[in-house]
């Protein structure tokens, strides 16, 4: 799957990105915002680790954010089972040098249009902690809406802290065109309808590392 945006490029995932991941995601100011499961420091058996669990990954969305040729961030789409099987959970993190330019808005956007176009999901998520103002921003510019705060609910590094809700629901998308996404365009290599690879897949469980 590849998507060609005006700031950046998504695409899946290779086996010779983790020198690139390891290189940009050995950030604390990038780990301090994101789930215990992305490590600092983070290393290149970390990023060797993840890319191969990627590859292997039938169920979820996980793509590269790519500038100039280089990987510099990641973003994802995990859908939620059982009863909460029409919602679903986005995330996303970015080198710190490429903050502040609208890379991870325009991704956030195209990914959750799409999704929202080509498969039975009504509800996208996206939990933000509350000492990251700047995600929550990422989030409101692409039309996600804040639904609740989520008092008390994250500990990250010793600090008992809140965590915002933000979410979007379908129907929302901003700008819909027939043919294109906010003048970007698309290419899908080999990707299925996500309706038709959920019905596929038996028993396996999602892990956002985000």
């Amino acid at each position: 799957m590849e998507f060609i945006l005006q700031s950046c490029k998504l695409r899946s995932w290779q086996l010779d990105d983790a020198k690139e991941v390891a290189k940009q995601a050995n950030n604390e100011n990038i780990a301090r915002n994101l789930r215990d499961g992305f490590p600092y420091p983070y290393r290149i058996k970390h990023a060797r680790f993840w890319i191969k669990s990627v590859l292997k990954d039938t169920q979820n969305i996980n793509l590269a954010i790519e500038l100039d040729g280089k990987v510099v961030g990641s973003i994802g789409f995990f859908p939620f089972d059982d009863v909460y099987r029409l919602s679903g959970e986005i995330g996303y993190w970015l080198a710190e040098p490429h903050w502040g330019k609208g890379i991870v808005t325009e991704a956030v956007t195209v990914l959750t249009d799409y999704i929202f176009q080509h498969s039975d999901i009504v509800r996208i998520q996206a939990e933000v902690f509350q000492q990251n103002p700047a995600s929550a921003r990422v989030l409101e510019k692409a039309g996600y809406k804040r639904e609740a705060t989520l008092e008390k609910s994250v500990v990250k590094s010793g600090v008992l802290m809140d965590a915002w809700m933000y979410v979007k629901l379908k129907g929302q998308e901003k700008n819909k065109k027939e043919d294109t996404l906010h003048d970007t365009f698309f290419t899908q290599r080999g990707a299925k309808d996500l309706r038709r690879e959920r019905e596929e897949i038996d028993g396996i469980e999602s892990s956002v590392l985000f």
